[in-house]
């Protein structure tokens, strides 16, 4: 690392362990995820636990950072069995640290257990039985944040089906037959609104896309584990 203070904006797999290290006292190798906004990394430590060290993005909202620590607190108060993404403590007691990257820009860190299993979008056949843990799991999810909610869950958001309308004004990018097609649909959706606003409202994870869900490595009769990045969680229609 350069120094203890400033990291590159790209940083290296060497160094995401090494702050893994100085950090939280974990020794291990660092492997680069996928993000779309995020620079994330795997740690394999050496006591054969691993982990997913999150650094953001520059801008990042204090605010939202908080409603994401405040939402996955929540659950892992509840000490249900289901497994989701625990954060891991500093020795202070507190969830994440700042670091400045090579911009002199700040970014948050925190680190959170990794949970083992394959993506979902890896798996084939997806058959009955995996198809209702999937709802299974989703259900238990929305029911533990149930009773949770926080000031930021209920901001303006594009990923929100609620705040779906935002859409119309890019039908001119389609072509007829897929206008028409589009049409039809966000028409059937209008429609419905005097009865979707009325619709009970909690946050929800609202993500469970093929690269967030994590099934199991069952071979025979595979069973989905849980749901990972709360990232688009919003206070929406549950």
């Amino acid at each position: 690392m350069p120094n203890s203070n400033t990291i590159p904006i790209a940083l290296a797999p060497e160094n995401a362990a090494a702050l893994c290290l100085q950090h939280y006292n974990i020794k291990g190798t660092a492997t680069r995820l996928p993000g779309e906004l995020d620079h994330n990394y795997k740690i394999d430590s050496n006591n054969n636990t691993s982990y997913i060290l999150k650094i953001n993005r520059p801008d990042t909202s204090l605010d939202y950072l908080d409603f994401q620590e405040k939402m996955l607190l929540h659950i892992q108060q509840k000490k249900v069995a289901i497994k989701f993404p625990r954060l891991v403590p500093l020795a202070a007691g507190n969830y994440s640290f700042t670091i400045t990257d090579s911009n002199n820009e700040l970014r948050n860190v925190r680190l959170l257990e990794w949970i083992p299993g394959r993506l979902w979008s890896s798996v084939n056949p997806k058959k009955d039985e995996l198809l209702f843990s999937l709802g299974e799991i989703c259900g238990e999810i929305t029911h533990l944040l149930n009773d949770f909610n926080h000031p930021t869950a209920s901001r303006s958001f594009d990923w929100d089906i609620a705040q779906a309308s935002w859409t119309d004004e890019y039908i001119h990018l389609f072509n007829e037959e897929q206008k028409e097609i589009l049409n039809y649909f966000m028409g059937l959706f209008k429609k419905l609104q005097p009865q979707y606003i009325l619709f009970r409202k909690s946050v929800i994870h609202n993500d469970a896309n093929d690269n967030n869900i994590i099934v199991n490595n069952e071979l025979e009769d595979p069973k989905v584990e849980t749901l990972i990045d709360y990232g688009d969680a919003a206070f929406s229609q549950t």
